[in-house]
């Protein structure tokens, strides 16, 4: 894993190496995707210009950080 100097970096396709989008880090180190004008914080499917179709799963700092919350909502319910 890359550490915070190395972000953004580029995220590509598979098939033609095209640029998908930028890997970034929030201020709490939690990886994002930002394709244009969206960033995105958990998993989805994006489509390159070339027809291929990359999955974007959040990494697992970030999946620990939503079963943090989960827990915390839960105990204070």
């Amino acid at each position: 894993m890359a550490s915070g100097g190395e972000y953004p970096k580029v995220w590509r396709c598979g098939r033609c190496k095209g640029e998908l989008g930028k890997v970034i880090r929030d201020g709490n180190g939690v990886r994002r995707l930002v394709v244009g004008p969206v960033t995105i914080i958990g998993e989805a499917k994006v489509r390159c210009q070339c027809g291929a179709e990359r999955l974007w799963v959040p990494g697992e700092e970030h999946l620990a950080e939503i079963l943090e919350r989960l827990k915390q909502w839960n105990t204070s319910q």
